[in-house]
């Protein structure tokens, strides 16, 4: 399934899919076979779909640069490609790193995990016009109507950013986290800050991440 995973980012976008879908599959067979989840193979399958969400997303966000393109949403199908893209979130949340955090709730990987989603879906939110965002809440399966709230969204990503943010640097490294996706975390714990409104906050971030790469 990894290696599907990892596959999948060589391949062209349109084709990415049905790659994506195996490996969510072979990761869910795995987690069937066991009565006690392992927290690596919940989280990978939180990857997976996670990353079907993300492909699903990615044509609608950069059409969306475009206030032109507001009006295309339903006539395109870009109403639909968002809410199949909500959805693959809700399922990478639920049925991936919720899972793993039920094994072992101080899992590195899998709180980063679930904050970057609500991170992914408040970008995704408030690129969408507000009858669109109004349209997904509605159409959003209960119970997670949250993953529209990108006020919601972007809360709960700054808790569990300035909780990770807590961790020490050993920590990490135990994890198997590396040096860039430490740099990765606190560049999106900023982005977290910035969309909140919250600019110095944000400014602090990006500065001690400027300094740390320098150094």
């Amino acid at each position: 399934a990894r290696l599907l995973l990892e596959a999948s980012a060589l391949v062209p976008a349109h084709s990415r899919d049905e790659i994506l879908k195996r490996a969510a599959a072979k990761c869910a067979d795995s987690l069937g076979l066991v009565g006690v989840p392992l927290a690596a193979t919940a989280s990978l399958l939180g990857d997976a779909l996670r990353a079907g969400a993300e492909n699903l997303a990615a044509p609608l966000l950069a059409a969306l640069v475009d206030p032109s393109a507001h009006s295309q949403l339903d006539d395109d199908g870009g109403l639909k490609r968002a809410e199949d893209s909500i959805r693959l979130y809700v399922c990478a949340v639920s049925e991936g790193y919720e899972k793993a955090l039920a094994v072992s709730s101080t899992d590195i990987e899998a709180l980063l995990a679930v904050a970057d989603v609500r991170l992914d879906c408040a970008r995704l939110m408030l690129k969408l016009p507000a009858a669109a965002r109004a349209a997904l809440f509605q159409s959003a399966p209960a119970p997670a109507e949250w993953i529209t709230d990108h006020f919601y969204c972007l809360d709960f990503a700054i808790r569990n950013y300035c909780a990770l943010g807590s961790r020490g640097v050993a920590d990490w490294a135990r994890a198997g986290m590396s040096a860039r996706d430490l740099s990765d975390f606190r560049f999106n714990w900023a982005c977290a800050h910035a969309l909140r409104g919250q600019e110095e906050a944000a400014r602090q971030l990006l500065e001690a991440l400027v300094q740390e790469e320098a150094a």
